[in-house]
């Protein structure tokens, strides 16, 4: 049996906002934060090799990225190819 890592693609591209109706808005630092906050422990981490301890204990700097980078993201309304993949481990 082949234990290989094998990379899986997801092709699925999810909208950022909702119903052409209803105007989202700009999430804001203390959102992308408190979400960090919760990030569960113990998980393993994806192609890029980031734990979700390393995001939480990352201090202020980092999260302020992470922010800018959501915002970023938010305002072009394009998800990075790069999250679209993930890592499988198949178990026996």
């Amino acid at each position: 049996m082949n234990l290989e890592t094998q990379q899986a693609k997801c092709n699925y591209e999810a909208p950022l906002q909702g119903n052409d109706e209803e105007e989202i808005e700009t999430p804001t630092y203390k959102e992308i934060n408190n979400i960090i906050s919760k990030l569960k422990g113990n998980k393993a981490p994806g192609p890029d090799s980031l734990t979700s301890e390393l995001i939480k204990d990352g201090g202020y700097i980092l999260k302020l990225r992470i922010y800018n980078l959501i915002l970023k993201i938010w305002n072009n309304e394009q998800i990075p190819e790069e999250w679209t993949e993930g890592i499988m481990y198949p178990i026996f």
